[in-house]
């Protein structure tokens, strides 16, 4: 994988990335961390392998994913994708049109509202799931935090790269760990 940032910021490529189960497919191979065949990554989903082809198809044609190689498994050609880079940032400024500007922020909108919802359902059956000896017992606890934070640009900037630094770090699938789900963000409160 690439370590590059790729800016999502022409209304096709807007349109294609804002959908909640492409991102899906993306986190995916990001959790991997290596190429994979549409195969594996329906495997790892629990999906029908048709289904992703076809959100695969659409992340190659806006360079989201890219072909790594070819191998024959078989005498049938395994196509093996990979990310085409490690962070992806959508940018709207480039569209001028205000209502196009608007209904592509409607679909980022939906885009954080569907991970977030994601999260809040994981967050909530894996909670709710043990039993009252399990949570007494737990070493691990999981949190809920909204603090607001006053950073300079600088600051921010810093605490920016060490949360990347820090999320790489444990981003990495390991069959000896265990796995977390995880949803981080920070938002800057612009004062109007």
């Amino acid at each position: 994988m690439n370590e590059n940032i790729r800016l999502i910021d022409t209304e096709e490529e807007i349109k294609i990335f804002s959908d909640p189960y492409r991102l899906k497919i993306i986190n995916t191979y990001k959790k991997i961390n290596e190429p994979l065949t549409v195969k594996k990554v329906a495997d790892e989903m629990g999906e029908v392998p048709a289904k992703i082809h076809y959100h695969v198809k659409k992340l190659l044609s806006i360079k989201i994913l890219e072909l790594d190689h070819i191998e024959v498994i078989n005498g049938i050609n395994a196509k093996y994708y990979r990310l085409t880079a490690n962070e992806f940032r959508i940018d709207l400024s480039k569209i001028s049109d205000s209502v196009a500007y608007q209904k592509h922020a409607g679909k980022v909108e939906s885009l954080i509202s569907s991970l977030l919802n994601d999260f809040m359902e994981t967050f909530a059956r894996v909670s709710l799931s043990k039993t009252n000896n399990e949570k007494k017992n737990d070493e691990h606890s999981a949190t809920i935090s909204a603090p607001d934070l006053y950073l300079t640009d600088e600051e921010f900037k810093a605490f920016e790269k060490e949360l990347k630094k820090l999320i790489s770090k444990y981003s990495k699938k390991d069959s000896t760990k265990t796995e977390y789900k995880s949803i981080f963000g920070l938002v800057k409160n612009i004062k109007e």
